[in-house]
């Protein structure tokens, strides 16, 4: 890209950068900062390369921020969550220079928008789920200017690593391990040189939360809002008393869901209401014990951007036909086994099983929109054996993740069921067992020996079944 590289010679900033267009960069006008999945003003390359940009073509910058309520799969919860975040991505823009413009339906157009206020050219964020994918290459079609998307929400950028997907942690973490320093560094945080001129465009009221959500028309409502609150400045509150306390417990309590002993900050990471760059740093800078902090970062980096590449190159990443071919002829192998229980999809919705560590598992997910880790997968791989097939279990835990998580539709989701229901990222776990074949199991005897299973039970508000423990 030499015509960006002329004007924004940061390579820092240049390795996160795709060019999606072939239009040329417009005579006058704002340069649009397009927000999607980085929705937030510090720790946002994305921003960093609009302002740079701006400044050196002398061009305002203005952010576009337009959600769209047919999301797949997104509920009432996931944009109530969202939008919580407005008014301070607002307020942080400003700092910045940079004024927001947001839409509700039906001006959500990126294009319509552009012509409205002549824009020079456009910058977006990454996301390598495949309809986002879409939206971004339909994007660099009907643009007028040219388009550059940035990877805002990844560490170390997909550039600097070899292409597609990884075969396991262990082949991805070395390469993270030797440039994990350089790509921490924190770099410029420019402020926009050039003021906006005149009125601002139209925009929604980011106070007005209720008011916003209104106007996006009907919301599956499914799964509601829930307590947890969303936005930066909730993010942040929950980030500096783990880093200052939670954190040095991390190694003993991680594998604890009646304890807290994790940071919850996946649907802020999600939402890209903060972003890994400073949540790492935080973390490897806090007063705790190096094991807690390089094992959150294993997390935080290493296992989160290997989802990252397995979507981005798997395009069956949701589907069972993505997994490992040793774990799908297991499974096909084990087909004809008989299940122990098979329920539906609605008695698996209503937490209706047999199991008292499941049932909590599906209802704190139904209620807070979240669920501890260790659940997470042990709730997966439940559904190989209670189902009609692994294809069903795989669609069963996605459509639940993605409806219930506030982080869900998410990377860290699909490749959590992967690993759980089809191997992805695992070795077999000899020998073969029924239905499992090769798959790792998790039973509920073995919660029961590493945690408290009735304390989480009373937790989640369900009580202990007869018989299973």
């Amino acid at each position: 890209m030499p015509e960006l590289a002329h004007l924004v010679p940061n390579p820092a900033l240049l390795a996160r950068t795709r060019r999606r267009s072939d239009r040329a960069i417009g005579a006058t006008g704002p340069v649009v900062l397009w927000l999607q999945r980085a929705q937030r003003a510090y720790d946002n390359p994305a921003l960093d390369l609009a302002i740079s940009l701006g400044n050196r073509l002398g061009a305002p910058v203005l952010a576009f921020l337009a959600p769209r309520p047919d999301f797949p799969l997104a509920q009432l919860r996931h944009y109530a969550f969202m939008v919580q975040g407005f008014a301070g991505l607002q307020r942080d823009l400003a700092a910045r220079g940079v004024p927001l413009v947001l839409r509700a339906p039906p001006q959500t157009s990126l294009t319509q928008f552009c012509r409205e206020v002549g824009a020079r050219a456009v910058v977006g964020d990454e996301y390598p789920l495949e309809f986002s994918e879409k939206w971004r290459v339909a994007a660099g079609q009907r643009l007028p200017v040219a388009l550059w998307t940035v990877e805002a929400d990844l560490v170390v950028p997909s550039r600097a690593l070899p292409a597609g997907e990884f075969w396991a942690a262990h082949t991805l973490r070395p390469k993270i391990a030797r440039q994990l320093a350089q790509w921490l560094e924190p770099q410029p945080e420019p402020v926009a040189q050039v003021p906006w001129a005149g009125p601002l465009p139209r925009s929604e009221d980011p106070q007005d939360v209720q008011g916003f959500l209104t106007r996006m028309g009907p919301l599956p409502s499914l799964a509601g809002a829930v307590n947890l609150p969303g936005g930066r400045d909730a993010g942040l509150r929950r980030l500096q008393p783990w880093t200052d306390g939670g954190l040095a417990n991390y190694m003993e309590l991680r594998d604890d869901p009646s304890q807290d002993g994790t940071s919850m900050l996946s649907p802020y990471l999600h939402f890209g209401q903060l972003g890994p760059r400073e949540v790492a740093r935080a973390a490897l800078s806090a007063e705790a014990p190096e094991a807690a902090r390089l094992g959150f970062v294993e997390q935080l980096v290493v296992r989160r951007e290997l989802a990252w590449h397995f979507v981005a190159g798997n395009p069956h990443y949701a589907t069972l036909q993505g997994c490992e071919n040793w774990a799908k002829k297991t499974l096909a192998e084990h087909l004809g086994d008989r299940r122990p229980y098979q329920y539906s999809y609605a008695q698996l919705e209503a937490a209706q099983t047999h199991d008292t560590a499941w049932n909590a598992a599906q209802l704190q997910m139904v209620r807070t929109g979240w669920m501890h880790n260790r659940m997470r997968m042990y709730w997966a791989k439940q559904l190989l054996l209670w189902t009609a097939d692994p294809e069903q279990a795989f669609a069963f835990a996605l459509q639940l993740n993605d409806t219930y998580q506030l982080d869900g539709r998410d990377p860290n989701g699909y490749t959590g069921i992967a690993w759980s229901i089809g191997g992805k990222h695992d070795r077999p776990w000899p020998p073969h067992k029924p239905v499992w074949g090769l798959i790792r199991p998790m039973v509920a005897s073995g919660l029961a020996k590493k945690f408290n299973v009735e304390l989480y039970a009373r937790q989640q508000g369900t009580a202990r079944q007869p018989g299973l423990l």
